[in-house]
């Protein structure tokens, strides 16, 4: 070895151990802060994710000047989102990790007989994950280490294991953070319409040739956005009349300038499943079987219009322009799905694997526009095969199961959310985690935390009447 290599081996060790001792004390910081304020570091989060979709939109210099002419045109050419991006990451995921060891030793130190629940859908969870993205990145016919994909699991990880401390906080945050998101998304439009606003749109609102995109990453994503902070509303309002009916007018103008139609379709759904579901209830708080039959009712009848409106009455409106021409020959459903299913049967056990629909994978089945298979199913046997369509189903349904055990510490909220991911799954893949910074993680999130806070509300009402005798209630 030359002195040169030696000098270089030199350099670089010395950078590898300087970079490892700088991480472990920031881990060491964070782990500090964890330790003093164990409640209020989670709720930051949901706060950094969506500041993460709104700033790298902002920042990417997307250009929507010509996007109902020809979607490739759109772009971004900044850098600026990817560094704000980066930077964010890092912070979630120390954040994440200080929670996870802190309730590692805390387990460790302090041994309960307590079991909070929810242990079913972890192992759900864990086993969807592994089959979606481990298993089909080693195993599938194209195998690939997607490093994005594996953030998201340390944020529900750290959230599930701190279910005893309550999902009020968290909510809270994510209610407030979507407010800023819907209100920069009407700024954007106001004053950056070239990034936020599609033109020469063919949409349903008289008078509106535009669709909103706003701080999304596009129409599809920022409309469900905008149904889940009405939801969270709903459940967790501000209590303030000058902040709950402006937070109202700028989520409603942005669901529906978004014009998404199958997000409309279930808005209804879910204002419909709210206002009767108090009246659902006898008087021991069973359902009654009424409405759990107006409930499958309701869910039928989404279905069919879902799939009314996008398959008869937008292509009959939509086909006549090029846009629309290009989406019913390119990436009409029923060809995505076959070459979906094309996919699947080439890989039958894992799939494509991860890069299943990326940009190569397109390239070669001609589908430019196909981001995802438009059905989550679809979506989980060609990424990744048929143990990633199990695991799927199997996760959904103990996510099912769990909204309607929420339903009455909820009001409703997890039922209704669960009916605007079941709309979603019929035509995307809203179950996805490709990253943190997108609206299908946010939601994603939003419907766990939903669904794990009645084990937090559990916790508090067994620590409330364990007190002693005399001893008030609010000590």
């Amino acid at each position: 070895m030359t002195s040169a290599e030696l000098f270089g081996l030199t350099y670089f060790s010395l950078l590898a151990f300087g970079a490892a001792l700088g991480l472990i004390a920031v881990q060491g910081a964070f782990l500090s802060i964890e330790s003093r304020f164990a409640r209020w570091t989670l709720p930051w989060v949901p706060v950094m994710l969506c500041l993460g979709i709104g700033m790298s939109t902002l920042l990417s210099g997307r250009n929507l000047k010509f996007a109902a002419v020809d979607i490739q045109s759109v772009n971004s050419v900044g850098e600026g989102g990817s560094q704000v991006a980066r930077a964010l990451t890092a912070l979630i995921l120390a954040v994440c990790f200080a929670k996870i060891v802190s309730r590692l030793m805390r387990s460790r130190l302090h041994r309960s007989n307590e079991i909070l629940g929810g242990q079913a859908l972890f192992v759900a969870f864990l086993l969807y994950f592994f089959a979606t993205h481990v298993l089909s990145a080693a195993f599938g016919g194209h195998p690939v280490f997607v490093h994005n994909s594996y953030y998201p699991i340390a944020v529900f990880v750290a959230f599930f294991m701190a279910r005893d401390e309550g999902m009020e906080r968290s909510l809270d945050s994510l209610k407030l953070a979507l407010l800023l998101l819907m209100l920069g998304s009407l700024a954007a439009a106001a004053l950056l319409p070239s990034l936020a606003v599609q033109t020469d749109y063919p949409g349903w609102i008289p008078g509106f040739k535009i669709r909103l995109w706003g701080l999304g990453s596009n129409a599809n994503s920022i409309g469900p956005l905008a149904l889940l902070m009405g939801l969270m509303l709903y459940h967790r309002p501000f209590g303030r009349i000058w902040l709950d009916v402006p937070a109202w007018i700028a989520l409603l103008a942005v669901f529906g300038l978004a014009q998404s139609k199958t997000v409309w379709v279930a808005g209804i759904v879910c204002a419909l499943i709210l206002s009767v579901y108090g009246r659902g209830r006898d008087e021991t708080g069973r359902i009654k079987p009424a409405f759990l039959l107006g409930v499958v009712t309701l869910v039928l009848v989404m279905f069919t219009l879902i799939v009314a409106v996008d398959f008869e009455r937008f292509a009959g409106k939509f086909a006549a322009t090029k846009m629309g021409g290009e989406l019913s020959t390119l990436t009409g459903r029923t060809s995505i799905w076959a070459e979906a299913l094309r996919a699947w049967m080439d890989d039958f056990w894992f799939g494509y694997g991860p890069d299943a629909w990326g940009p190569l994978h397109r390239f070669r089945i001609g589908m430019p526009f196909a981001f995802h298979a438009h059905n989550q199913l679809m979506q989980s046997l060609s990424s990744a095969g048929l143990f990633g369509g199990v695991s799927m189903l199997a996760y959904l349904y103990c996510m099912l199961a769990a909204s309607w055990r929420a339903a009455r510490y909820t009001k409703g909220v997890s039922l209704a959310l669960a009916l605007v991911v079941l709309a979603r799954v019929m035509s995307e893949a809203p179950l996805q985690l490709d990253g943190l910074f997108i609206g299908e993680t946010v939601i994603h999130l939003a419907w766990f935390l939903i669904v794990l806070s009645p084990f937090g509300q559990k916790v508090v009402d067994a620590r409330v009447h364990a007190r002693p005798y005399g001893q008030p209630r609010f000590a």
